[in-house]
């Protein structure tokens, strides 16, 4: 028996495809934030905050990771840019537009990446407790939660209707 869950941000149409239920003024700060994200793509991408998104591939052999980089930094920028446009269609779409599995694990990646830029930004360590609303980065932090709580709802949506082999 396949238990299904109440219907959230991101739900699996019995079709296979998806429906994202955010409101308009999610909508539209999803875009704005995909808009600063691909800003900062496009800007230094040797950028701090960045590290994450491009991640040292050999750690003890420094001429080895920045031959690496160098070949794969540009297709790095450029998925992740994909990623972005898909991302922006979907936070566009009307409810009645079909978003399939392939355009959620764009959104997925597009998220994650969101939210690996925040938390380096924010410094957040596993350690992290509860937000101090009095935090003058309250409100990014909370972002950090928000996107995390998308994610997970992306990632179960993902899994909807899948029979226990990870089957459609």
């Amino acid at each position: 028996m396949v238990r299904r869950r109440p219907p959230g941000p991101v739900t699996r149409r019995d079709d296979g495809t998806f429906t994202i239920n955010l409101n308009d003024d999610e909508r539209s700060a999803f875009v704005k934030f995909f808009t600063e994200f691909e800003d900062l793509l496009n800007g230094n991408t040797r950028d701090e905050s960045l590290r994450r998104l491009f991640p040292v591939a050999y750690h003890d052999d420094h001429e080895n990771d920045g031959e690496f980089q160098r070949l794969m930094h540009d297709d790095l920028v450029a998925s992740k840019q994909a990623s972005l446009n898909v991302s922006r269609r979907i936070m566009l779409a009307s409810p009645d537009d079909i978003i399939s599995e392939a355009d959620v694990l764009q959104l997925m990646t597009t998220l994650n990446g969101l939210r690996l830029v925040l938390g380096t930004m924010l410094d957040v360590g596993e350690d992290d407790g509860d937000i101090d609303d009095d935090d003058p980065l309250a409100g990014q932090r909370h972002l950090y939660e928000y996107i995390g709580w998308l994610l997970e709802w992306v990632v179960a949506g993902l899994h909807e209707g899948l029979d226990p082999e990870g089957k459609s």
